[in-house]
């Protein structure tokens, strides 16, 4: 259950002061449908690789494949355009 506070935690982490309750509803609604999609697509993965329980990659994979990369999580290649905050770690791969 995706209460009214939930929702309004997220929104004020995205920087919204005051939410009305109609806009509650309807990001609930499209909170919950998200997740349906993500769950099922990792899921897929899941059962493809015949194992019974998710895993980390198979979450990413179903996150990626919904357009939305999450950074620090496996791979030790930096994306596009982002400088390592680390002056070794820059020098170790060039």
């Amino acid at each position: 259950q995706i209460t009214d506070n939930d929702v309004r935690r997220l929104a004020r982490k995205g920087g919204v002061k005051r939410i009305a309750k109609a806009t509650i509803a309807e990001a609930r609604h499209a909170l919950v449908e998200y997740m349906k999609a993500v769950l099922k697509d990792t899921v897929v993965y899941t059962e493809h690789a015949r194992r019974m329980t998710v895993t980390v990659p198979d979450v990413l994979r179903a996150l990626r494949k919904r357009g939305t990369t999450l950074y620090g999580y496996g791979g030790d290649e930096l994306p596009t355009g982002v400088k390592s905050r680390h002056r070794r770690a820059e020098t170790i791969r060039t």
